[in-house]
């Protein structure tokens, strides 16, 4: 269940191409989508204050999965797989 108000806001549990996915978006260009394997979402896409900030901690922690920039609904967004 969740909200989604066009141009607003995403906000809740949404099923997309078959993969359970977790929304909290009102800022799009602050988008970070997080590809997770063995959780109980397939996916979660969440805005955020500095989303280089978020790619550059990422990075430098000794544990990180896969990073790449790419686009997300149209919208220039951050894949982080970890």
């Amino acid at each position: 269940p969740g909200t989604h108000l066009p141009g607003v806001i995403v906000a809740g549990t949404f099923y997309r191409s078959g993969k359970k996915c977790f929304w909290d978006v009102s800022r799009r260009e602050n988008t970070i989508a997080v590809e997770i394997e063995g959780g109980p979402y397939d996916k979660v896409i969440v805005d955020v204050d500095d989303p280089e900030k978020v790619i550059r901690a990422v990075n430098d922690h000794p544990q990180r999965g896969w990073l790449a920039r790419g686009t997300l609904e149209g919208s220039a967004s951050y894949h982080i797989w970890i």
